[in-house]
């Protein structure tokens, strides 16, 4: 079967989530090809927002696949919405599956501040996002996200929850792992992992490390070093091996997202049974509704005063978490692949 995926820049200039899950798709399916090879911006383009961008891109991109599907003759296309809100599923004859990776009106309420930007770019987006479902299978990652664009443009989306490769994230001695690291054994240490903007929580994050100068927060973000915050460490670049021994060397994980449709950094924390200290918004696509488990520190709000509650309320309790059991029987990454084998042979057979 020949399987080709659709996205909205070449593979190498693919980052965060998309491109995890565009890595575990590859897992899934081994003979995966990806499109566009390369990416020709022009210089006109430049100056035109972001989303028209992709839309434009969306236009030559899919040039660039059809080509290739007049020799090849692929049997089924994966594709991100922008990039295929130009497209036409008659012409193409085969099965479209539309992967949502999040609701773009309902993310940029989080990181658009100015009222007017923000209706602009809510209408235009969520305008493209809808024409990108229309006439082609929809699938997201998460339930919530599944709401949003059932609300917001009305199809409806089949839910394969992203997974994590538990093989990998594993727990570890934290003594031994805080050895390896060259970290001192005894200081109290918070992890956090993303970029390091307001969707993101980084300020309720700093003002956190603010409230807390006793413990050092190991912040694997694309930023700077933050001069006025003494007890933010910052790691750049670091590799996936240090980025497991990280999990077990800390002694909580830190996550005050305000918009999050898979949020699998927390995922594997807790497949490393770390405990984790997350927002209302990271809970919801991470946890089952109704689900305790021990570990978790769910809070509600975006007050930095909760978040240290929270937090010296899990010091205070000095135990790894429980929640690699959960993990492995719910967010799983052979679940996912499995999950989305049985889906797409259903489709094929249709």
């Amino acid at each position: 079967m020949k399987i080709a995926l659709l996205a909205h820049a070449p593979e190498d200039q693919l980052s965060g989530g998309i491109k995890t899950v565009i890595r575990h798709l590859q897992s899934t399916f081994p003979q995966l090809e990806i499109f566009p090879k390369v990416s020709k911006p022009e210089k006109f383009r430049k100056r035109l927002p972001w989303f028209l961008n992709w839309w434009i891109n969306g236009f030559i991109f899919q040039k660039e696949f059809l080509q290739a599907h007049r020799t090849k003759r692929f049997d089924l296309l994966f594709v991100y919405p922008f990039g295929s809100a130009a497209m036409r599923p008659r012409a193409i004859d085969i099965p479209i599956i539309n992967i949502y990776f999040g609701c773009f009106p309902e993310f940029l309420k989080h990181i658009t501040t100015a009222k007017k930007s923000f209706r602009l770019q809510a209408w235009v987006t969520g305008w493209l996002d809808k024409r990108s479902g229309k006439g082609k299978h929809c699938m997201t990652i998460s339930e919530p996200v599944r709401k949003q664009i059932k609300k917001r443009y009305g199809h409806d989306c089949h839910v394969i929850p992203v997974g994590v490769d538990v093989s990998l994230f594993q727990p570890q001695n934290k003594k031994e792992a805080r050895g390896q690291l060259q970290w001192d054994a005894d200081i109290p240490t918070g992890l956090f992992i993303g970029r390091a903007e307001f969707a993101k929580g980084w300020d309720i994050l700093l003002q956190t490390a603010k409230d807390l100068p006793h413990i050092t927060f190991v912040c694997v973000a694309d930023t700077a070093a933050v001069e006025n915050v003494k007890n933010i460490h910052i790691l750049k670049n670091i590799s996936r091996e240090e980025m497991i021994l990280w999990h077990n060397a800390a002694d909580f994980f830190i996550f005050p997202s305000r918009y999050e449709s898979a949020a699998l950094v927390v995922l594997e924390a807790m497949a490393c049974n770390l405990p984790v200290v997350i927002s209302q918004p990271v809970a919801d696509v991470c946890i089952d509704e109704k689900k305790i488990l021990k570990g978790v520190y769910i809070v509600a709000g975006e007050e930095p005063e909760k978040y240290r509650l929270a937090i010296e309320a899990c010091l205070e309790q000095q135990h790894r978490a429980e929640t690699r059991d959960y993990v492995i029987q719910n967010r799983s990454l052979e679940h996912f692949k499995q999950n989305f084998r049985d889906w797409t042979a259903t489709l094929l057979k249709k």
